[in-house]
């Protein structure tokens, strides 16, 4: 398995305007901090777009709508603490609606 680490304000292209079923692409986006003044609630969130905007309500994915066909948000972990990601989330290229040709992560 293939680790790219993507500095903050840089991209990727995850290619998902090509996707089909016998090619399948998944994706995972972790995200964790730590605050010593003590616990800090922030959210991942993933928008899917469709012509370079946001069309349906539901193709905005954060704590409050964890899951459409093809992307799906981990737990909200409110605090920030422990090892490893605190947030995270797996796209599956194959299972996203056709007419989705851009995702955008925060």
């Amino acid at each position: 398995m293939d680790i790219n680490i993507v500095e903050k304000g840089s991209s990727i292209n995850l290619d998902i305007a090509s996707k089909n079923q016998s090619s399948d692409k998944q994706f995972y986006f972790g995200a964790g901090w730590d605050n010593p003044n003590g616990p800090v609630d922030l959210d991942i969130v993933c928008v899917l777009l469709t012509n370079g905007k946001l069309k349906q309500q539901k193709n905005l994915i954060y704590f409050g709508n964890r899951t459409v066909p093809g992307v799906q948000l981990s737990e909200d972990n409110t605090k920030g603490e422990g090892e490893g990601d605190d947030e995270s989330i797996v796209i599956s290229t194959s299972k996203i609606d056709d007419s989705i040709i851009a995702l955008k992560l925060d």
